[in-house]
């Protein structure tokens, strides 16, 4: 197996992707032939990008892109056991019919919605406005939500609760027991409880 040392090369992600995926087989394999009763998972995080307006061809296209790279990759692997990205990866990485896990666990926080056109410039989110000269109108790029006045979490995807019903159904094409490990809220937007959260170094220490 390779280590890729490269820094902010797509190239080099897949390549760590790919080694993370074979070490995942390999321990897999190895404990099961010493305790083949044990559920083993993997998690995977639901990173899909959706676009802002259907009709948009640009939007549509990044999504596709981007998904394929963030999702999409990782998770038809888990279905076949070929890692493939065209154009930079085509490769199996196990050929059993059932794939190295026992119970698929979701990570799950909503899908980003990339609008790249023209908007109002109250769009929120993390998005780059570019004001239009003599229009009351801003070409727009990046994250930012669907439906007027929605808010957006500080990293990136909308608040959207029905996201994770979306995950969930996907994530039944696995074919295996659900565990949802990894979903929540967003501390610096929070709307409701307590709004301040006190964090307790010594027991994150001992726990973590």
């Amino acid at each position: 197996m390779k280590y890729p040392n490269g820094k902010g090369s797509v190239k080099a992600a897949i390549q760590d992707m790919q080694n993370i995926l074979l070490i995942h087989y390999a321990i897999y394999k190895k404990i099961k032939t010493k305790i083949p009763e044990l559920n083993i998972g993997i998690t995977h995080q639901w990173l899909r990008f959706v676009p802002a307006n259907n009709y948009n061809l640009i939007e549509r296209i990044a999504c596709f892109a981007l998904s394929l790279i963030t999702h999409y990759a990782v998770f038809n692997c888990l279905k076949t056991g070929s890692l493939r990205i065209p154009f930079l990866a085509n490769i199996r990485l196990w050929n059993e019919k059932k794939s190295p896990f026992d119970f698929i666990g979701v990570q799950s926080y909503g899908f980003p919605v990339l609008k790249v056109g023209f908007g109002s410039g109250k769009e929120p989110g993390v998005v780059t406005k570019f004001k239009i000269p003599g229009l009351n109108y801003y070409f727009i790029t990046g994250a930012t939500c669907k439906e007027e006045g929605g808010k957006v979490s500080s990293f990136g995807p909308p608040y959207a609760p029905d996201d994770l019903e979306k995950t969930l159904e996907e994530a039944k094409e696995l074919k295996a027991p659900i565990a949802i490990t990894e979903t929540g809220c967003d501390a610096n937007e929070q709307h409701w409880g307590e709004k301040k959260v006190k964090l307790d170094e010594k027991t994150q220490k001992e726990l973590f």
